[in-house]
Formats: structure tokens, sequence, C-alpha cells
């Protein structure tokens, strides 16, 4: 029986809870998602960015964070703490939107990566992590 079980388990992970430039994120292997949890949107951010889209609300995330996921491939998901949903976004759409837009923006002396909150899909409701 303790070997059926050691089978069972082999090969499966656990969820992974990183701490990356000072944030708390987590990562599953299996799902090959990155999930983060952020206050709230940068409002301006199409307008200081300078996006064709000026009214757009971005999510700004640690350079750190944007670096991981282009490295493994992975999706992300995201807790916007003053919404009602999670939103889901997939690793070749985030790679595409950094390619065709300014999304580098410097706050307090941090680097963050802001993408566009009409990039992501809103998941039906809030994944908890």
């Amino acid at each position: 029986m303790k070997r059926q079980i050691k089978d069972f388990y082999k090969g499966v992970k656990m969820l992974h809870h990183l701490r990356m430039e000072g944030e708390k994120v987590t990562y599953d292997d299996m799902g090959k998602t990155l999930y983060v949890v952020i206050q709230e949107p940068f409002y301006s951010a199409g307008k200081k960015l300078g996006w064709n889209e000026s009214k757009t609300a971005g999510l700004g995330f640690n350079k750190s964070i944007i670096t991981h996921i282009l490295k493994f491939k992975c999706h992300m998901v995201v807790n916007v703490g003053t919404a009602q949903y999670s939103y889901w976004i997939h690793y070749d759409r985030l790679k595409k939107f950094i390619e065709d837009h300014n999304c580098n923006y410097t706050v307090s002396g941090k680097e963050l990566i802001v993408i566009s909150w009409e990039t992501f899909v809103r998941l039906n409701e809030h994944c908890r992590i």
C-alpha cells in the first residue's frame, strides 16, 4: 500500500510560495500558472505610458514576476483587491503586449512592468491563493 501511495505522488509537485522583490506569489508547476495579488489597478497607465488606448487602466508587476513568466512560459492569474474578480493572461498574450507597448514604469525607485487590464480575461470568481 505504501508503494502505491508513493508511486501516486511521484512527480506530483505542490504549489510553491515565493517572494519576488518582496511580493508574495504562488507558482503551480503542474498548471504552469503564477498567482499574484495586487491591491489596485494603475488607472492612469494608458495616459502615462503613451498607449493608444489612453483611458486604459493597467496592472503593475515587479519586473522579476514578469521575468519569471517569460522564462518559464507560464500563465498568470491576478487577484485585484479592489475588484470582485480575478484575471487571467496567457504567456503569449503577455509577451505580445510587452513587445508592442511601452510597459516600463518606475515608482519610488522600483521598476514595474505595466500591462493593460483589458489584455486579461476576467474569471468568474476570485481565485483563492
